[in-house]
């Protein structure tokens, strides 16, 4: 009887053993990992991480941070939106970008075909400032391109980047609406 009574104290030792094990696992994955789930859920976060859970498309509605300052951005996915971009319109709002996303990161080259303003190019590998090219007269007939390598071009107003205090090497976050 008294051996009875040893094994049985000893298996309620490993049940409590097991049982504070989960609930400390529990507890971990509840505040460390909290704010991820989060960033999920509500379609934030770094880039790579909403692509990989999300299709985006011209549609996409999207809003970014960057330097001091938040931006709502037209998303140009498909070659058409790409090629046309932010031509033949007659102003862009200070809180507003057109977005180029690339499958793959290189050098692509823009123009400033049939522009009304002048604009920054803000060019972005992965979540990150690489280069940023300012104030690009409307009537400027080259091409443009950065000397780093990129996945994504940022167009926004000329002297945008300035005045928000983007630098290579600013952070970007991403939300999808």
């Amino acid at each position: 009887k008294m051996i009875d009574e040893i094994q049985l104290k000893f298996k309620d030792k490993i049940f409590i053993l097991i049982a504070i094990c989960g609930l400390i696992l529990a507890f971990y994955f509840r505040v460390f990992n909290a704010n991820d789930f989060k960033e999920r859920e509500l379609g934030q976060g770094s880039f790579s991480k909403i692509k990989a859970e999300r299709e985006i498309t011209d549609e996409t509605s999207m809003s970014l941070e960057i330097g001091r300052s938040a931006l709502q951005v037209e998303v140009a996915m498909s070659e058409e939106k790409k090629i046309a971009g932010l031509g033949n319109r007659e102003f862009l709002m200070n809180d507003e970008g057109m977005l180029f996303i690339f499958p793959q990161k290189g050098r692509l080259a823009f123009e400033m075909r049939s522009m009304n303003f002048a604009l920054d190019f803000i060019f972005i590998n992965k979540d990150e400032v690489v280069e940023i090219i300012e104030n690009v007269p409307s009537d400027f007939e080259g091409s443009i391109a950065g000397t780093k390598e990129y996945d994504k071009v940022l167009e926004v107003n000329a002297g945008w980047s300035r005045q928000n205090e983007v630098t290579v090497g600013s952070a970007i976050k991403w939300k999808i609406k």
